[in-house]
């Protein structure tokens, strides 16, 4: 098979459609939204773009996906919340204690 080789405009289209999709992490990278792929934004274009090309030029643009988490651990209530910041708190005395005093 031929390998394709997309033309100025159909790349403008895949980098335009990854600039409209990819979600930013923080200053880690990016991720799709829920049920977005390479492959669905290849297929989204319609045209000669193929996943591979999607993935090739995303990764030149914008780097890794970042895959979502799958589950974050969250405080069961306020109350759970409030032991676990004075824990940490007391955490950090200690060890600022230990380093003398930061």
């Amino acid at each position: 098979m031929a390998k394709i080789t997309l033309t100025i405009s159909e790349r403008v289209a895949v980098i335009g459609l990854l600039r409209e999709l990819l979600v930013p992490v923080g200053d880690m990278g990016f991720r799709y939204p829920p049920n977005w792929t390479d492959g669905r934004v290849a297929e989204k274009l319609g045209g000669r773009a193929t996943a591979s090309h999607v993935a090739f030029m995303r990764l030149q643009m914008f780097g890794k996906l970042i895959p979502e988490l799958v589950s974050k651990p969250t405080p069961n209530n306020d109350n759970d919340l409030q032991a676990r910041l004075t824990s940490l708190e007391e955490r950090f005395e200690r060890l600022s204690a230990a380093l003398g005093g930061i």
